[in-house]
């Protein structure tokens, strides 16, 4: 009887109190809410980032073996072929053409790294491997066009000079003192050592 008399006397505080209650549950409901979703989307970007630096990755070292498969000094020469000159060349020059779908697919990959995860190292790593190709590509279709004059002792020095870079970028010696190599070398681990750890979710 006298706790209806309370309730009956205090409705009004009581009404207040209820409201408050109310409000304050919705409000602590709306922070939760806003807190799990901010979560998810945290987790959503790093999933993301993850993925395409695992992509990035992959390409990366597909471009890295083709290359090496192009500057790869020892070849077979079938024996119809034994007097043409240029045959060498022309098969190097079509590994380089058959890797059209590696490097396209490095590309759109390289785009999207750059949109998710905004490292320039590894944007400008990328891009030494797609310049790696482009100047073995010259070379080659330089010493192609010179494919019939082995002897070049009669050229001058800076023409000796010069043919004799384009023969190191053309052929892989795979060490301190094949600059081609080198640049390969860094960008692979640049790519590496900055995207591994955000392909493995260890960085955020």
């Amino acid at each position: 009887m006298q706790y209806l008399e309370y309730i009956l006397t205090h409705k009004n505080e009581l009404s207040l109190l209820f409201d408050l209650i109310t409000t304050i549950a919705v409000v602590v409901g709306v922070c939760i809410t806003l807190i799990q979703l901010k979560q998810w989307r945290n987790e959503a970007r790093t999933t993301k980032r993850s993925e395409v630096a695992e992509e990035l990755i992959s390409s990366a070292y597909n471009v890295s073996d083709a290359l090496k498969h192009i500057r790869n000094p020892f070849s077979s020469i079938p024996k119809d072929k034994a007097n043409d000159k240029r045959y060498s060349y022309e098969v190097r020059y079509k590994r380089i053409t058959d890797t059209g779908d590696l490097f396209k697919e490095l590309r759109q990959r390289q785009i999207r790294a750059l949109a998710v995860i905004g490292d320039k190292d590894v944007d400008r790593s990328v891009n030494d491997l797609f310049n790696i190709r482009s100047e073995v590509a010259t070379a080659i279709e330089m010493l192609a066009d010179r494919a019939e004059e082995s002897d070049y002792s009669s050229e001058d020095d800076e023409t000796k000079a010069l043919y004799k870079k384009l023969r190191r970028k053309m052929f892989g010696r795979y060490s301190e003192a094949d600059e081609i190599w080198v640049i390969q070398e860094r960008a692979i681990k640049t790519i590496d050592d900055k995207l591994r750890p955000i392909a493995r979710l260890e960085a955020r």
